[in-house]
């Protein structure tokens, strides 16, 4: 028995396995993609190559949404694309005005934010 048929189990009677697809929903899935492309598109001229990917690609050992590299000789940098209404307003607020913010959860990373036009002219 696998590691996901023990945990889909409950007394003795084995759960119907959830859709791996469906739990998204598809106009989420679309979303997600649209929003993919566009970074995909709108950094093409800054980086050496960029593309989307997903994870059954590389065999689910590689997780992300959009890898580039900066130039041809380069590793790839993996990134992940968020598209949601659940982004924090006060980002954008306290982000006004500054190139960068930095953001830390208590017992998490730090995280650096920064719009995307900051990023392509400082960092590509």
């Amino acid at each position: 028995m696998t590691q996901r048929n023990k945990k889909l189990k409950f007394d003795g009677i084995l759960k119907a396995k959830s859709r791996s697809r469906g739990a998204i929903g598809k106009a989420n899935r679309i979303k997600g993609a649209n929003a993919e492309r566009f970074i995909v598109n709108d950094l093409k001229e800054y980086v050496a190559e960029i593309q989307r990917y997903a994870m059954m690609e590389t065999g689910h050992i590689e997780k992300g949404d959009v890898r580039y590299k900066r130039q041809k000789n380069h590793n790839w940098t993996m990134c992940q694309v968020k598209h949601e209404i659940a982004v924090p307003s006060y980002i954008y607020t306290n982000l006004e005005g500054f190139k960068i913010m930095f953001v830390k959860k208590p017992r998490q990373k730090w995280l650096v934010i920064m719009d995307l036009d900051t990023f392509k002219k400082e960092y590509l």
